[in-house]
């Protein structure tokens, strides 16, 4: 009887199993590395339909909102101690996604999100 050496081969299955979880692994990696990283970008695919009732020209307005970018802050005013005191409520908006902002328009709004 003849008598096996050295490792088993392994089974194409096997080998393609292993392969794809390696491709796995890989992205994985990759998209950890984005969400830790300080200029990582969340990109968000999407799909516009337009149902228009006669051919031509057509404008599509995009508006979205970014999670972050303004953080509150408070400020009490007050010019002597027995004075009225002022309360504000100041915001600072800040952009940390990545991408050039030049030329973009930005509204603020105190209207609250449902």
């Amino acid at each position: 009887m003849e008598q096996r050496t050295g490792r088993p081969r392994r089974s194409s299955a096997s080998s393609r199993r292993r392969a794809a979880n390696q491709e796995q692994i890989e992205f994985l990696q990759r998209q950890l590395s984005e969400f830790t990283s300080k200029n990582g970008r969340t990109e968000i695919d999407g799909v516009i339909v337009l149902d228009k009732a006669a051919a031509g020209a057509a404008t599509v307005r995009l508006n979205y909102l970014v999670e972050r970018v303004v953080e509150p802050a408070l400020q009490l005013r007050s010019n002597k101690p027995k004075d009225p005191v002022a309360f504000e409520y100041l915001a600072a908006v800040e952009q940390k996604t990545g991408e050039d902002w030049i030329g973009v328009s930005l509204v603020l709004s105190t209207a609250s999100r449902s």
